[in-house]
């Protein structure tokens, strides 16, 4: 990855951090939410393949959201599930690398 997209990755990162860590749960709202932040920022799903690590507990807090359905998830997971063009990666803090906070809900 070159230094542009690890860029525009954080930038990405950062965006479903903020919006994840704003409060309350996890849930569809907030992805899209995070998908209108991005538009304006011209990272689009269209041109760009995005992913997005999450904590366990914000995995948790999405499958919970009654606006999802099982048919946008075919299992009891979202690790590399696609949600509007959006890849999700589910990554305890330990295993991501870095600090707690680029998995959402920091412990």
């Amino acid at each position: 990855m070159d230094k542009i997209q690890q860029y525009r990755q954080q930038i990405i990162q950062d965006i479903f951090d903020s919006v994840i860590d704003d409060g309350g749960s996890f849930t569809f709202d907030k992805v899209r939410e995070a998908i209108k932040i991005l538009s304006k920022k011209c990272i689009t799903t269209k041109d760009f393949d995005i992913h997005v690590a999450i904590s366990p507990e914000s995995e948790s807090d999405l499958l919970g959201d009654i606006k999802l359905t099982s048919t946008d998830f075919p299992t009891d997971t979202i690790e590399g599930v696609e949600i509007y063009g959006i890849t999700f990666h589910v990554k305890n803090h330990e295993d991501y690398g870095t600090s707690p906070h680029l998995c959402g809900k920091g412990e």
